[in-house]
């Protein structure tokens, strides 16, 4: 079908099975990439014990000093998109594209939130939101500007280091830590 000026059909309708996560305080963009592992390798992160080895204790905001911590300690390869087109392509070969938005916290402090695209419609990208633990639909303007390019931040992808190329002192980290849950499918 037709969707905003590209052609496209989404490799997972809007109502598949996908994986979902509640997150931790200020951790959603560490609950989206768990739940994108989850849905590309079948694997995940022990993610308590992830974010006390980096130091990560949910009272503020995950900054980008945080988000290096954590792909040097799992191993998480990130690659950025921008625009809308970008994220159609994905969702069309079934990739789980992480995508920001802005929510309105209680204390009526707006903020930048990460939930993980996994298909659209024309009026709606579906996603995994680790916020509300379950999936839901935001519509394309929260997250796309009228000239197609992303609002705040990148689209983001993630892969994993391939375990062959991760250094003892990893592998030895992991095999006394165990962060990964069924890392067989990594390797």
């Amino acid at each position: 079908f037709h969707v905003l000026g590209v052609f496209g059909s989404p490799y997972f309708p809007p109502e598949y099975w996908f994986p979902t996560a509640y997150q931790s305080q200020n951790a959603c963009y560490f609950n989206s990439v768990n739940i994108a592992l989850e849905a590309k390798f079948g694997t995940k992160l022990s993610l308590k014990k992830v974010l006390q080895m980096i130091g990560f204790d949910g009272k503020g905001l995950a900054t980008w000093e945080y988000k290096k911590k954590f792909s040097d300690l799992t191993h998480i390869v990130i690659q950025e998109y921008s625009t809308k087109k970008d994220l159609i392509r994905l969702l069309d070969v079934g990739e789980p594209v992480l995508i920001s938005t802005e929510i309105v916290l209680k204390s009526k402090k707006t903020v930048r939130h990460v939930s993980v695209a996994y298909s659209y419609d024309i009026e709606w990208i579906w996603v995994s939101d680790p916020l509300y633990g379950k999936k839901k639909r935001v519509p394309w303007n929260h997250v796309f500007r009228e000239n197609g390019k992303v609002l705040y931040y990148n689209l983001r992808t993630i892969s994993v280091k391939p375990y062959l190329r991760w250094n003892n002192e990893s592998k030895a980290r992991e095999k006394k830590e165990d962060i990964w849950e069924n890392e067989n499918s990594i390797r």
